[in-house]
């Protein structure tokens, strides 16, 4: 599974928003995406977005850093069959 496949399976999922400190909204535009280990049956990868907070008064969204590792199970057509986080940041 390449990097982009990779970007475009979590950017397309609810498991970034689980690395979102302030209830806010990962931004998929800024996501970037590392594969730390590739075996037949998973891919463990680092992945770093700014997350998007609500909007102020004067209309612009704050924004913040937000980084995680996120380990994805494939089958053995290299489909992604369950993913999950396993290590992030927190506040």
């Amino acid at each position: 599974m390449d990097r982009q496949a990779l970007s475009e399976y979590l950017a397309g999922t609810g498991l970034l928003a689980g690395l979102c400190r302030r209830n806010g909204w990962p931004d998929a535009d800024t996501l970037r995406v590392e594969v730390v280990e590739q075996k037949p049956d998973q891919v463990l990868c680092n992945v770093r977005f700014e997350e998007v907070l609500m909007e102020t008064a004067s209309g612009d969204a704050d924004r913040i850093d937000c980084w995680g590792q996120c380990l994805l199970h494939l089958d053995r057509a290299g489909q992604v069959t369950r993913a999950e986080l396993v290590a992030g940041q927190r506040d």
